[in-house]
């Protein structure tokens, strides 16, 4: 389920359900999650041992089945929020935010200018590997 239907169906009051990962490694789980009925995976790096790599290719292996990412990263560092995302993950939760100055550091992380500070990775996975125009972010 894209992020789009799947916010959709919260903000209407539908249930979603995900499955959280610490463990598998296999592009190919997300699959089995999504055959099973999940609407989301969530890929936990805070108590996980998951390398980027690892995690670039469980979100590529579930963006081909459809089903949406989450991404707990393992704190608050632009470095893992912007990898993250560039990978194509659809959402993130970092662990330990207590502060509004926190939160406005990770929105800062997260957007692109002039929102944010993100940098632009330009053909990714969070634009399905398509061309994109710096313009548009």
């Amino acid at each position: 389920m894209s992020w789009s239907r799947l916010r959709k169906r919260v903000l209407s009051g539908k249930c979603v359900y995900g499955m959280m990962i610490r463990q598998a490694r296999d592009p190919g789980a997300p699959a089995l999650f999504a055959a099973a009925g999940y609407d989301f995976v969530f890929i936990d790096m805070e108590h996980g041992n998951y390398s980027m790599e690892t995690v670039a290719d469980l979100i590529r292996g579930a963006k081909s089945v459809g089903i949406a990412t989450i991404i707990r990263v393992p704190h608050l560092e632009t470095y893992f929020i912007s990898r993250v995302l560039d990978a194509g993950a659809e959402g993130i939760m970092v662990p330990m935010t207590s502060t509004k100055e926190q939160a406005e550091r990770i929105v800062r992380y997260s957007k692109y200018a002039p929102l944010g500070g993100r940098g632009f990775g330009g053909q990714m996975g969070h634009s399905d590997y398509k061309p994109v125009k710096a313009a548009e972010f």
